[in-house]
């Protein structure tokens, strides 16, 4: 009899056991949900300021007997507005949009042979459709991301077009890399982007077919953004 006791009791307490960490798992599930993201979308403008560095190249046309010494000056402030698509989850986030981007490159040209067209800052603009794509981690109202952004040019404006011997060697898509920081302020995010071109200057700017006296630096920029979604 005592050990017929002895079982029902040691079975009776394992019972007991496991209803009561049936019961701590369900009261967990229910302190600590389980948070389901889902996609918003709103708009996003941004103004950018350049980081690329002045650089000077000297350009030699032989059967021209003509030589261009180019100072590249810089870039106004880049302008982005777009429509943007963001998920979250309980640490991480993705985000990609589509937006439109205009800016300016400034030049001073001195032509050794051509000075009567060189007496002036020659201008580059450029009107481009960019897919930026961020992904990262986050933890509350803050956000830290990496990723690609490619870029198609819908068109070009140059001045160049006045010199002899310039060519151009328009490509249409190009890619960067960006890295993000936000931070979430009620509806609204604001986020500071570095972005970097992988494409140098001058690899769309040619002088009598060579292109190995042209720019050598990336364009790159600090851009501010801020966007509301829902």
């Amino acid at each position: 009899m005592k050990h017929i006791l002895t079982a029902i009791f040691t079975t009776f307490l394992c019972f007991n056991l496991s209803a009561q960490d049936l019961s701590l798992d369900e009261i967990q599930e229910e302190v600590f949900p389980v948070q389901e993201s889902k996609w918003k979308i709103g708009p996003r403008i941004g103004i950018g300021a350049s980081l690329t560095q002045p650089e000077s190249v000297l350009v030699y046309l032989a059967d021209e007997g003509i030589a261009y010494e180019i100072d590249f000056l810089g870039s106004n402030s880049s302008k982005s507005v777009g429509i943007f698509f963001d998920k979250t989850f309980d640490y991480a986030f993705i985000q990609f949009g589509v937006q439109h981007t205009n800016f300016q490159l400034s030049y001073d040209i001195n032509g050794f042979g051509e000075k009567d067209k060189t007496a002036k800052i020659f201008t580059e603009s450029f009107r481009n459709i960019e897919v930026p794509i961020l992904g990262g981690a986050r933890y509350n109202r803050f956000r830290l991301g990496f990723g690609p952004m490619i870029r198609y040019n819908l068109a070009t404006i140059t001045e160049f077009d006045e010199l002899q011997g310039y060519e151009t060697k328009d490509s249409k898509i190009n890619l960067s890399s960006q890295a993000a920081f936000g931070v979430d302020l009620g509806i609204f995010s604001l986020d500071v982007r570095y972005i970097h071109a992988f494409e140098a200057l001058g690899d769309n700017m040619r002088f009598g077919g060579n292109n190995e006296s042209s720019f050598k630096n990336r364009p790159s920029e600090i851009k501010l953004t801020i966007g509301t979604s829902f």
